[in-house]
């Protein structure tokens, strides 16, 4: 069970104490509260499986959210499972090649290379989705970051497992546009690198292999960058 902190607000330290084994999140965007509609601070819902609203209350009330987990239907439900975001290639492997479209604008069409061509370049493959917000801000940071610098490593985009007309508007509608980019609608590319997080960003050096990646969206105020092996 998660519970959702809007910006200013802070949980009371009796109530802090009673939400054993609650989870505390802050929503500094509010995006949290748009998705399940919560317009007043402090109020609260509890969503069960597939997204159902089970009951939604002015305020987090302890006896009352008690009595509707009591009347919930719970035997044979499996506990929450833990599972570790990590790449399905180790560090310092050979990355696995694929093909992605490369659009310089003196062209129209989109010329393919293999990425194992690159070799003596440093990569940087960005895994996205067009549901996944924190993706677009990744989209939207990496965009802002294109038009400032001229050296570093090369962004390829991956559109993880999304149809590639699908990918294309998003951007548009977006004012978004990368010259290196992939579809993988079939998560053939994703399955290589053991994606299951959005965005995750591999890191490939000069030498076309794994180097490090990043799981998720970067800290706009993060001191480096927050990259794992």
């Amino acid at each position: 069970m998660v519970a959702v902190v809007t910006p200013g607000d802070a949980p009371r330290r009796p109530a802090a104490r009673e939400l054993v084994g609650i989870a505390l999140t802050r929503d500094a965007k509010g995006a949290w509260c748009r998705r399940f509609g919560l317009e007043r601070s402090g109020a609260s819902a509890l969503i069960g499986a597939g997204g159902v609203e089970l009951w939604r209350g002015e305020a987090l009330r302890l006896e009352e959210l008690r009595k509707v987990l009591a009347g919930l239907e719970l035997d044979g439900a499996l506990p929450p499972r833990h599972v570790d975001v990590q790449l399905g290639v180790a560090q310092g492997l050979i990355a696995p090649p694929f093909h992605f479209q490369c659009t310089p604008p003196v062209l129209t069409a989109g010329v393919s290379i293999l990425t194992g061509k690159l070799r003596g370049q440093e990569l940087e493959l960005c895994f996205w989705t067009t549901w996944s917000q924190a993706s677009l801000e990744e989209l939207r940071r990496r965009a802002a970051a294109q038009e400032q610098r001229s050296a570093g490593p090369r962004t390829i985009l991956v559109n993880d497992g999304e149809q590639p007309e699908l990918a294309v508007r998003f951007l548009k509608r977006h004012g978004l546009a990368f010259e290196h980019a992939a579809s993988d609608p079939e998560r053939r590319i994703a399955r290589g690198y053991g994606i299951s997080c959005w965005p995750t960003v591999v890191r490939v050096d000069a030498e076309g292999r794994v180097a490090g990646a990043r799981f998720g969206l970067e800290h706009a105020h993060a001191p480096g960058p927050a990259q794992q092996s």
